[in-house]
């Protein structure tokens, strides 16, 4: 089974392609259903304290069904990304947006400053 990214949204490239759902898959869209995927992730949290998340996702089987709701995530960002591919002809390094966004993020966010802080007391 692949798990690299080129080679999972080339899998979904043609799964979309043998389908005929190029129409269907345009950008707008497929940010709506990111967020609509998202949604149904977050519901399994919704109204949960930490512990009762953590005991929640400890239950038989709910943390599959989380995990599954992370692949739909991911499913319809990496559709998203074969769409602007296809729409904009240019080449997309989804891999390597991944590797400069945690740059940008580890200057923007120093393991000196925010070390075990979610974020910094302002004065």
């Amino acid at each position: 089974m692949p798990t690299d990214i080129d080679a999972l949204r080339l899998l979904l490239r043609e799964f979309v392609q043998e389908r005929e759902w190029e129409r269907f898959h345009e950008p707008k869209d497929l940010a709506l259903a990111i967020s609509i995927e998202s949604g149904e992730l977050s519901e399994h949290f919704l109204w949960k304290s930490i512990d009762e998340a953590r005991d929640y996702v400890k239950k038989e089987g709910n943390a599959a069904k989380i995990v599954e709701e992370i692949a739909d995530v991911m499913i319809y960002s990496l559709n998203l990304v074969n769409a602007l591919e296809r729409i904009t002809g240019k080449p997309i390094d989804v891999g390597n947006a991944i590797y400069e966004k945690i740059e940008k993020n580890a200057k923007k966010y120093p393991a000196t400053l925010y070390k075990n802080k979610a974020r910094l007391d302002k004065p």
